[in-house]
């Protein structure tokens, strides 16, 4: 049996403002997080997020620590004190902070820090997920300098059994076992297993997995609260409130294949969609193609006509007139004659050449701008669509790390040439 060692809680005194040891505790463990976050961005595991500023993520950390900590205690141990008292929430420096209300505003602190800097969200937790195991058995060890969380009656002949001060009975000493369970057994395992790469939130689902464990074991060797007691049976709040945590490691942990399976669900009924509206838009395309192919067969049968009745007119006028001036072309000399009608039909050709020429020189032209200018439609609205296409994606999809697979399916395909040109055909047909 061991007497409790019975520690001034004040370490010192700055100014006259008194200094605990809990508050050192939670000093140290800041520093050794930035210290230790230092460290582990060096190590090619954690080489997607080289750009994170420590300094910016640990005030966050901090932030959602204070007021998560303390809300949640608020709500969950003693809601109904702190509502007849509102004005003793504030009083931080007399103690009361929740673990799992910590928890819940350092994921709040840590999503917000993630989108703002453009960080996948599971990726930080992680990182933070390897450096919290060790803040938290520094907190234990200020609970056990403080003579806080007392465990329960143990065996007088327990070696390490133990009087808490203001107590005549042995108990377990609980703060320890969280000390050394919370912070140094969770703390090797994290380090083990972020010694290589691992799929996002595969680290934050050991840390929940461990972290339960560890506290549903170490609550049963720990008094519950006087003001609370056994909230459900035999189980305390700290057991209820780390159950939630177990289920969510679990999720985490499997979340690399059930979020494919998802994800093939999805793109299987995307492929559907996609094949009945091309299926119900090619029928529509093929009755219009057949009426500008009849409306064209109309219109050439229509020019045609056109063209013999008024040859025929001109054979008939020409005929006519042929016959009242037959005398004066037989004084003309033939040879003349033969010249001058080459000279005219090699005038004629060659000016139907060159506008021929011209015409299908100002057509290419006119066919290669309109190309460069498709393709160069083409890449805008594909750069467009790209940047539209991550930005649209909910944020769930953006924290699993699949926004590179969401945007290649979106990207529309590169038109040819030649796909170029039947367009256009089509256009001026219409």
């Amino acid at each position: 049996m061991i007497a409790h060692p019975d520690i001034n809680p004040i370490a010192f005194s700055l100014f006259g403002w008194p200094v605990h040891w809990y508050g050192l505790m939670y000093l140290m463990a800041f520093a050794a997080a930035f210290w230790g976050g230092r460290r582990l961005l060096r190590r090619p595991a954690f080489a997607d997020l080289r750009k994170l500023v420590m300094d910016d993520m640990l005030l966050a950390g901090v932030c959602g620590v204070i007021v998560g900590g303390r809300i949640g205690y608020v709500l969950f141990y003693k809601a109904a004190f702190y509502a007849d008292s509102p004005a003793e929430i504030f009083r931080i420096w007399d103690g009361g902070m929740s673990f799992h209300g910590g928890l819940l505003g350092v994921i709040i602190a840590l999503f917000f820090y993630a989108r703002k800097n453009g960080f996948l969200f599971l990726r930080v937790v992680d990182f933070a997920a390897v450096l919290t195991p060790f803040g938290l058995g520094l907190g234990r060890i200020g609970n056990f300098i403080n003579g806080e969380l007392p465990g329960r009656i143990a065996s007088a002949d327990l070696p390490w059994a133990m009087i808490f001060p203001g107590d005549a009975v042995a108990r377990h000493p609980s703060p320890l076992y969280q000390a050394i369970l919370e912070g140094g057994v969770l703390f090797a395992a994290m380090l083990f297993f972020a010694a290589r790469r691992r799929p996002p939130g595969f680290l934050s689902g050991v840390f929940l997995i461990g972290y339960a464990l560890a506290r549903m074991f170490s609550e049963l060797f720990r008094e519950p609260d006087s003001h609370l007691g056994f909230v459900i049976g035999n189980l305390s709040m700290g057991q209820i409130l780390s159950f939630p945590m177990l289920l969510g490691g679990i999720a985490l942990l499997t979340m690399n294949r059930w979020i494919p399976v998802l994800q093939e669900r999805r793109k299987r009924k995307r492929k559907k969609a996609n094949a009945e509206r091309d299926s119900e838009s090619v029928p529509e395309s093929s009755a219009d193609e057949s009426k500008t192919d009849s409306n064209s067969e109309s219109i050439s049968e229509s020019e045609s006509d056109s063209i013999s009745d008024s040859d025929s007119g001109s054979d008939s006028e020409h005929d006519s007139d042929s016959q009242t001036v037959a005398a004066e072309v037989l004084d003309h000399d033939s040879d003349s004659e033969s010249d001058l009608n080459s000279d005219i039909d090699s005038g004629s050709d060659s000016d139907s050449d060159s506008d021929v020429d011209s015409d299908s020189d100002s057509k290419s032209d006119s066919d290669s701008d309109s190309i460069a200018n498709d393709s160069d439609d083409g890449a805008i609205d594909s750069d467009n669509i790209k940047s539209s296409a991550t930005k649209s994606l909910p944020w769930w999809k953006r924290m699993f790390g699949d926004s590179k697979t969401e945007v290649a399916e979106t990207q529309p395909r590169r038109r040819s040439r030649r796909e170029s040109r039947r367009n256009k055909k089509k256009k001026r047909r219409r």
